[in-house]
């Protein structure tokens, strides 16, 4: 069970050092097999290095066919210069900049201000696994509109996270989630176990049975499974700050609709899954028992027989 102090913090207060908190759930009877620190470090002002800019205007590096030379407005005077190898991003975009001085993660020495194929390049547009936020590097962080330029990157998403490693035995299936560790913490601690948010999000408009049917066929085997309707969903990618919270919990993001069940199982320990209702023949949810030698198709794409 990888366990990110800043989502544990959400649902307990911790005072002392990631050291001492893994000592206190040893002594309590949890392996913590390892502590984790990602990110780039919280050493003196480092984290006033990472920004939030806008692509102000780009064009092809006139030295390099795979480079691009771009003019970055990150808030000041005068938009900075800044050469870029990826291509998945416009004029206009907002982006991810480390400014020179800004020390990344798993770096000797901070950034420079250095020359591409003979220009200079004033900072760098950054990718999520050069943050260490996911293992997703096939272009630069793009953000959604909202941002201001400018803006501390630290106080969008979590710059440095410190990760527990916890073995959890078969019998505490109550702590194989981040409410079940904070319980724990809270007792350990004691300190308080902070309240859930109350209230559920608005319905839409008529009743989840008018779209879907759920049905139990064995209650003995299955105790309770319920579903609920969501209409006008926009497949896409998730926000950054929830990609890099269940990347640094060991999921790999995916998007939004699979991320948000995966959050909530993580969060609170119930398994969720999201079904596209065009994908469910007859309009049926079912759990039941497999009939002998039915065929099921796993996500790997084989087949394989049940019994």
């Amino acid at each position: 069970m990888r366990v990110p102090l800043s989502w544990l913090r959400e649902h307990v207060a911790v005072d002392v050092a990631p050291d001492e908190l893994a000592r206190r759930l040893v002594l309590a009877g949890f392996e913590v097999d390892a502590i984790e620190r990602r990110g780039a470090p919280d050493v003196g002002d480092n984290h006033a290095w990472f920004r939030i800019g806008r692509v102000a205007h780009l064009e092809q590096h006139p030295n390099a066919d795979r480079l691009r030379l771009c003019r970055v407005d990150v808030g000041e005077a005068e938009p900075r210069q800044i050469v870029c190898g990826a291509s998945n991003f416009a004029a206009g975009d907002t982006v991810v900049v480390a400014l020179p001085g800004a020390l990344l993660p798993g770096a000797d020495a901070p950034l420079r201000q250095a020359k591409l194929r003979g220009l200079v390049s004033d900072g760098m547009m950054l990718s999520e696994r050069e943050l260490q936020l996911s293992t997703e590097h096939d272009g630069i962080i793009v953000l959604p509109e909202g941002p201001e330029i400018g803006a501390y990157l630290r106080d969008l998403v979590t710059l440095d996270e410190v990760v527990l490693d916890l073995s959890v035995e078969s019998n505490r299936g109550d702590c194989l989630s981040i409410r079940g560790i904070a319980r724990e913490v809270s007792a350990i601690l004691d300190t308080d176990l902070l309240p859930l948010p109350e209230g559920a999000p608005p319905a839409a408009p008529g009743r989840t049975r008018d779209v879907v049917e759920v049905r139990i066929a064995d209650p003995a085997r299955c105790l309770r499974f319920t579903a609920r309707a969501f209409t006008g969903v926009r497949v896409g990618p998730s926000p950054l700050w929830l990609r890099q919270r269940l990347s640094a919990a060991g999921s790999r993001p995916i998007s939004n609709v699979v991320d948000i069940t995966n959050y909530v199982m993580l969060d609170l320990g119930g398994p969720t899954h999201a079904y596209d209702r065009r994908d469910i023949r007859g309009g049926l949810l079912e759990a039941r028992l497999a009939g002998e030698g039915e065929l099921i198709r796993t996500l790997d794409g084989r087949e394989r027989a049940l019994t």
